[in-house]
């Protein structure tokens, strides 16, 4: 296994996290109620990531590489207007990656919920906020089953955005994230810092 784990104590931390992850969830629920109207988004995105949860060498030569935060994702959510220009955004989404073989394979799976304040500034849009992953996982069958299965504890984490929405289509973005997290499986952690592209459309 190319699983590289690193030992520490996090004391307190966990608490904290989940009662910022609660706050957030409160203060989306607060604005969706109070809000004029909302609006919908979608989206796409690929991501690389951080730190190597798996690797397996097939037959035609092929390294296929699996990383902690990567792989392709979908999303859908609401946009709720704010003041001057602000808006807040509240997606959740599916991510997977995966290496597939006849008789085995290996996948990395989760499932992130963010929140982003988001300021358009014209054609720019900048944001940033929080990703809390439910439930991820790296999971193994067949002849690489021997990397073995881990599920890794819900985690918090922070993400910042930048994108474009092009003047012809003003609901479309498309921009550059970066998140900053790490997956804790008892007192083991493992680094899930990614950067990507994503695709938004807004209706």
């Amino acid at each position: 296994s190319d699983l590289m784990w690193k030992i520490q104590s996090f004391g307190n931390t966990k608490m904290k996290l989940k009662s910022l992850s609660l706050a957030l969830l409160s203060i989306t629920a607060i604005s969706t109620a109070n809000a004029g109207h909302l609006g919908g988004i979608i989206g796409i995105g690929i991501d690389s990531g951080g730190d190597r949860v798996g690797s397996a060498f097939f037959e035609d030569g092929v390294k296929e590489n699996i990383d902690a935060n990567a792989g392709f994702s979908i999303m859908g959510g609401v946009s709720i207007p704010l003041l001057n220009g602000l808006e807040l955004q509240s997606t959740i989404g599916y991510q997977i990656d995966s290496a597939e073989a006849d008789n085995g394979d290996m996948t990395w799976s989760s499932f992130p919920w963010e929140t982003t304040l988001m300021a358009r500034l014209g054609n720019l849009n900048i944001g940033g906020g929080t990703v809390y992953h439910f439930s991820p996982e790296f999971s193994t069958s067949g002849f690489l089953a021997d990397l073995g299965d881990f599920e890794f504890d819900d985690t918090l984490g922070y993400q910042a955005q930048i994108g474009w929405s092009p003047s012809a289509y003003p609901r479309a973005n498309i921009g550059l994230r970066y998140s900053a997290v790490e997956f804790e499986r008892a007192d083991l952690k493992i680094n899930g810092d990614s950067t990507g592209l994503f695709f938004k459309y807004q209706f």
